[in-house]
């Protein structure tokens, strides 16, 4: 079936018209991490998309948007500016003055600006169109975590990399990928993908509603996959790390277990059996 593919992207946009915008910190961290990490990963794509919007709000300092634009040279992707909040609207605008959106279907997926893609992402996506009907989401579950320099395995079953596929429906503007929060898809069909890790989610200080769900895999793949510049590989990845690692991940598990109450109790339990033997 006919259909277009397009990543769309947050940077600094504004959720609604009140809202102030990320600081300029906030943007100078970001922008780093979009230029090492997500920019080239979306440039080895081995079947790219129609077009990557991403969304930038129109009151970025001169600066930055001068890197910006940049950062664009070539068609990487392309910049849209907004003087109001980010919404559909701002996305059907866009897909308008790039003569897209005309075809039976469009295919729209997510990409945070400090995470990345691997060379197989979107080719993956794509080969899983085919339903034709109502509107679904594809989610291809594993993927990558870093933090601190290490990387984790994470499946994620309805992760921030989601897609979007729906049919023209003419006189009603698209939805997108973003007409439901990624984690909250109840109401319309998901396709599970499971494939080789198609995706890296970086954790940072800036971004504090994520954390480390992962399991704690090698370098090697991850680092191949996603071309990790040397200084964000901070660590020692040393046997001493590893077993530092899963004794955290042992007093964290502990920890959880006890603000409940019935896990307490069990505990007494045992313990009250053991002092007696």
């Amino acid at each position: 079936m006919a259909f277009e593919h397009v990543l769309l992207t947050r940077f600094n946009v504004r959720l609604t018209d009140d809202q102030e915008p990320p600081s300029e910190e906030w943007v100078a961290a970001r922008i780093r991490i979009f230029s090492d990490l997500c920019l080239p990963s979306v440039r080895r794509q081995r079947r790219p998309p129609q077009q990557w919007f991403v969304f930038f709000d129109a009151r970025t300092p001169r600066h930055w948007r001068n890197e910006i634009e940049r950062l664009s040279t070539g068609g990487a992707f392309r910049p849209v500016w907004l003087d109001g909040a980010f919404d559909a609207r701002a996305v059907n605008e866009a897909l308008g003055a790039d003569g897209l959106g005309r075809q039976e279907y469009l295919v729209t997926t997510r990409l945070d600006c400090d995470d990345a893609l691997a060379p197989h992402f979107t080719e993956t996506v794509q080969q899983h169109v085919g339903r034709a009907g109502d509107a679904y989401f594809i989610n291809l579950v594993l993927g990558y975590q870093m933090s601190a320099g290490r990387f984790y395995l994470r499946p994620y079953i309805a992760n921030p990399f989601i897609s979007y596929v729906e049919p023209l429906s003419p006189g009603r503007p698209w939805a997108t990928v973003f007409c439901r929060p990624h984690h909250m898809i109840t109401d319309q069909p998901l396709v599970q993908v499971r494939c080789r890790p198609a995706w890296l989610q970086v954790i940072h200080g800036r971004n504090l509603s994520n954390r480390v769900r992962g399991i704690r895999s090698g370098d090697r793949m991850p680092i191949r996959l996603f071309h990790i510049p040397k200084h964000y590989l901070t660590h020692s990845d040393s046997a001493m790390a590893v077993v530092a690692d899963q004794v955290s991940s042992g007093v964290r598990f502990v920890t959880e277990s006890l603000r409940d109450g019935t896990t307490r109790s069990r505990l007494r339990n045992v313990i009250r059996h053991r002092s007696a033997d």
